[in-house]
């Protein structure tokens, strides 16, 4: 028989452990996660009341003092939750802990150069890294979401992680990976730390990406068609080890029907001779916006100028009064060359004049009797019009009237001296003795 103070003792040990925290391993959920992403925790095959859970490193969204909870991580390396709870059938105190790993470096499969959005410009990306190898990655996917995915510990010459480039984590980065980019286009990501990877401010002697209606007429017609192109480069300023292009081309849905803009790239120089070049393009009708990306895949380069896209373009059948200018105008853009730098580039919008809403109510198209040149002019230009030339003014592309001049007689051929200190793109406007208008596009160098 025991001694009175043993056995007191020995019923004080067994209440001290009867009601002592456990902890089993309750905590169900991922232990490798991407920084601001959200995830479920649960404890399962308890009755339990009293739950309390504790976090360091996110913060609980819902399900506090239940035994599921929906968790959103922070921008931090290093996660801990804490479970605690009454079992009902034990009265034990159960506890337990689960530390968790958080990606700061996760993919978005189709974010390619990791500037937390998907776009043309993760197509250039790809082009760099093409071909490079690594170990593929298990369970992954392309859907949008941040996935932890394993290091390549390389990276393109700008300094992304392969990991990015490799979009749908098999190891390769090819043509597979423009698969996630289309699938997950224009979508973005919820990482705080976005980076920017645009190209650097333009310096003199920098090609010009130019936007010119120079195969067609300036003056736009309700219901016609309107040409215009898109020119990388000079034939007296060429383009040096060019590799690959993104950029947008963005146009007034109210003046033109995007649904009917037709896209010809069959004269783009950049990825010429290039067996699984990249050439891609997309409309978006509603926003007035085309995204474009040209991007060589072989390692190699093409130095020269000329067309990159030509677009036909259906001037809509009502246009708004208030329309009397349409502007073009190319958005975010990417250049890389050879080495793989983002180069800087001059970029040149143009405008055509709308008929019909600038108070002339007897515009008719006379654009095949009248011819300007030199185009590009310096400080003056030669007009040619057949009918006779009554008035000629020059317009910015904000419609401000910068020069007007009157003729008498009926002249088929004048000069205009264009005033000092102007450059870009400027339309002239020319009318004859039966008021009948033309507009033409002139560039000043």
């Amino acid at each position: 028989m025991l001694p009175r103070s043993l056995t007191i003792l020995f019923l004080s040990l067994s209440l001290l452990c009867s009601k002592s925290a456990l902890s089993q391993g309750l905590i169900n959920g991922n232990l490798l996660v991407c920084s601001n992403s959200t995830g479920v925790y649960t404890v399962q095959g308890h009755h339990v009341y009293n739950v309390s859970w504790g976090i360091t490193g996110g913060f609980i969204n819902t399900g506090q003092g239940t035994t599921s909870i929906n968790v959103g991580w922070n921008y931090v390396k290093n996660g801990k939750l804490t479970f605690s709870a009454i079992d009902s059938s034990t009265s034990a105190t159960l506890y337990d802990t689960l530390n968790v790993s958080i990606d700061t470096t996760c993919v978005w499969p189709g974010d390619a150069n990791h500037d937390h959005k998907v776009s043309y410009t993760d197509l250039l990306a790809i082009g760099e890294a093409y071909g490079k190898r690594h170990a593929p990655c298990l369970d992954t996917s392309t859907e949008w979401v941040g996935q932890p995915r394993c290091g390549w510990h390389d990276t393109i010459p700008l300094g992304i992680e392969m990991k990015n480039v490799d979009c749908n984590g098999d190891g390769v980065v090819d043509l597979n990976d423009t698969d996630a980019i289309i699938r997950n286009y224009s979508k973005t990501g919820t990482d705080k730390m976005a980076s920017s990877w645009l190209c650097p401010p333009p310096q003199t002697g920098d090609p010009e990406l130019r936007i010119y209606s120079g195969v067609s007429t300036d003056t736009i017609y309700p219901g016609h068609f309107l040409y215009t192109s898109v020119y990388f480069g000079t034939p007296f300023l060429t383009v040096n080890a060019a590799y690959g292009i993104a950029f947008s081309f963005n146009y007034d849905p109210e003046i033109f029907d995007g649904n009917m803009t037709q896209v010809d790239l069959s004269q783009q120089w950049i990825t010429a001779s290039c067996k699984d070049s990249i050439v891609f393009y997309k409309n978006f009708p509603d926003l007035g916006r085309i995204d474009f990306a040209f991007c060589r895949t072989d390692h190699n380069f093409n130095t020269g100028s000329g067309e990159l896209v030509t677009l036909k373009m259906h001037v809509k059948d009502k246009v708004p009064m208030y329309k009397t200018i349409s502007r073009f105008t190319l958005g975010e853009f990417q250049f890389v060359s050879i080495d793989g730098g983002l180069s800087g580039v001059v970029r040149t919008n143009d405008s055509a004049v709308v008929a019909g809403n600038v108070g002339i109510e007897n515009a008719v198209n006379i654009d095949n009797n009248v011819s300007v040149y030199p185009d590009p002019a310096t400080d003056l230009v030669q007009v040619n019009c057949t009918s006779g030339i009554h008035t000629i003014a020059l317009y910015n592309e904000l419609g401000s009237c910068l020069l007007q001049q009157k003729f008498s007689g009926n002249p088929t051929q004048e000069r205009v001296i264009l005033p000092a200190s102007i450059h870009g793109i400027f339309i002239l406007e020319i009318s004859d003795r039966q008021g009948y208008v033309s507009r033409k596009k002139v560039m000043v160098q």
